[in-house]
């Protein structure tokens, strides 16, 4: 790895020149392992000095990098939560299916009414996850059948309460 301080001779064009720019102040910024974080490399870099603007500019990519990083791990969380919500609307939908008393109800007409009703929240008894109407709620219905079906949120017991295969407590 080459020194960030050490800049190439004088290119000959300006893409050349940014490209440079661009890897030598990517170069000033290195994650850590341990601490997972990125941080700047050489606070006392001479570049720094020779270049007005240098050390915000590191600085700022630096931080930058870690909110992406933050960021990306929410967006995990959010996706985990969302299938959770459609598993347990797509486990009610299957409990009335089952059920002789919704036998006259088609499949889409069922799939809108069950995105109608409350569905408690498994990690809050108290909270209840908000109601879907007609074509969300259909097509919630269908994600959640298909995460069903792949085995990710299957059932070890089908007993009401009982934790699934990721440690999560599904109520009907």
């Amino acid at each position: 790895m080459r020194s960030p301080s050490i800049v190439p001779d004088a290119p000959c064009d300006i893409v050349s020149a940014l490209n440079i720019a661009l890897a030598t102040i990517q170069d000033m910024v290195v994650y850590d392992d341990e601490l997972k974080k990125w941080f700047v490399a050489d606070e006392n870099d001479p570049l720094f000095a020779s270049v007005p603007g240098l050390r915000g500019v590191v600085h700022s990519l630096a931080a930058s990098a870690n909110q992406s990083k933050t960021q990306g791990a929410r967006s995990a969380d959010r996706k985990r939560k969302y299938e959770r919500r459609k598993v347990a609307r797509a486990r009610a939908y299957q409990q009335r299916r089952n059920n002789p008393d919704y036998s006259e109800k088609s499949d889409s007409d069922l799939k809108a009414w069950c995105g109608q009703r409350l569905v408690r929240d498994p990690a809050d008894a108290d909270k209840y996850w908000p109601t879907w109407q007609g074509s969300k709620a259909i097509r919630a219905m269908d994600e959640g059948l298909g995460l069903i079906a792949s085995g990710r949120f299957a059932l070890e017991s089908a007993l009401p309460g009982i934790s699934d295969k990721n440690h999560e407590t599904i109520q009907f």
